[in-house]
């Protein structure tokens, strides 16, 4: 299923800017986000956990969240850093 994948840039620059003011962060191939927290909350236990909404359009073109994941902003960001890169743009024959 992965290689029926199409990747690549199609929302324009001006989306991508509103997105990013508005903490979104959109899927590049169905119509599905996940929608920042503004802050994250700080627990007695110094953990820091981030409240991630996964949205959809509803029939009335409404945003709809689907479900709401907390998570530790660490633990994310160490996860993030240790997922390596697959390179798929091709090499040229030379």
């Amino acid at each position: 299923m992965a290689n029926n994948i199409i990747y690549g840039g199609f929302r324009s620059k001006r989306r991508k800017k509103e997105d990013r003011v508005n903490k979104v962060l959109r899927c590049e191939v169905s119509e599905r986000w996940i929608q920042l927290p503004i802050a994250t909350d700080l627990t007695g236990d110094n953990v820091d956990y981030m409240r991630l909404d996964v949205m959809t359009n509803g029939s009335n073109d409404k945003p709809k969240k689907l479900c709401e994941l907390i998570v530790n902003r660490a633990e994310l960001i160490e996860l993030l850093k240790e997922i390596p890169t697959l390179d798929h743009r091709g090499t040229e024959n030379e």
